[in-house]
Formats: structure tokens, C-alpha cells, sequence
């Protein structure tokens, strides 16, 4: 699900989309789909660090690429430019992901907008 970023090294992405499909695929092989009044969840767990958004109202479609902990976009100038109180925060946090793209969207227009939720 690695998405090759030309131009952008610093950047560690996968796919998301790729990952959902898996996921399905797999619940499908599994059979646990064909007795559906017995499966009671379905719990996925990943990375501690990281960064992924979705829609509440589109889950399934409106959703970014999962930024990994490896990420390396937050430059060690941005993450002190946060002050004090954020300085435990390191390049691949989910949180330190979130405010450097709330940064860059001042700029560019708002692209955060279609997203409601964020998850690490």
C-alpha cells in the first residue's frame, strides 16, 4: 500500500483505500461475513504514531492517504516554532502531521475541510 511520493522523500504514505480493500477481502475469505448476526465488531489496529482522515459521511471514500510514523515532513524548525507546551512532539507524531497540514493549508485553501475525523 506504499504510495512512491516523486519529489517528497521526507514523506512516508500508504494507501488507505488498498488497506480497506484488504480488509474486506479477507473477512470475505474468512467467511465470518456469511453468519453476519454473530459478528459483533470488527477492530482494526495499526501504528501507534501515524495520521490518517475520513468523513463521518463518507467513510469509505473520503478518506487520506494513512501517514506513517516514519514520515519525516516536520522539520525540527516547525515542530519548536509550536512552543513549550508542544515540545515533546517529534516528525511522525499524528499530531505534529495534523498541525503542520493545518500550516500548510493556510495557503493553499482549506483541503481539511471534507475531513470530520483523524485517527492515529
Amino acid at each position: 500500500a506504499h504510495i512512491h511520493q516523486d519529489g517528497f522523500p521526507q514523506f512516508d504514505e500508504q494507501d488507505a483505500s488498498k488497506i480497506l480493500q484488504t480488509i474486506d477481502t479477507l473477512l470475505a475469505q474468512s467467511g465470518v461475513l456469511n453468519d453476519i448476526q454473530s459478528l459483533k465488531s470488527v477492530q482494526i489496529c495499526g501504528q501507534m504514531h501515524g495520521l490518517i482522515l475520513w468523513s463521518a459521511k463518507s467513510p469509505r471514500s473520503v478518506v487520506s492517504p494513512l501517514i506513517t510514523w516514519q514520515d519525516q515532513r516536520c522539520s525540527n524548525d516547525f515542530l519548536v516554532g509550536l512552543g513549550p507546551s508542544l515540545n515533546h512532539l517529534k516528525t511522525g507524531f499524528g499530531l505534529a502531521t495534523l498541525l503542520w497540514f493545518m500550516e500548510e493549508e493556510k495557503s493553499k485553501g482549506d483541503q481539511l475541510e471534507k475531513y470530520d475525523r483523524a485517527g492515529t
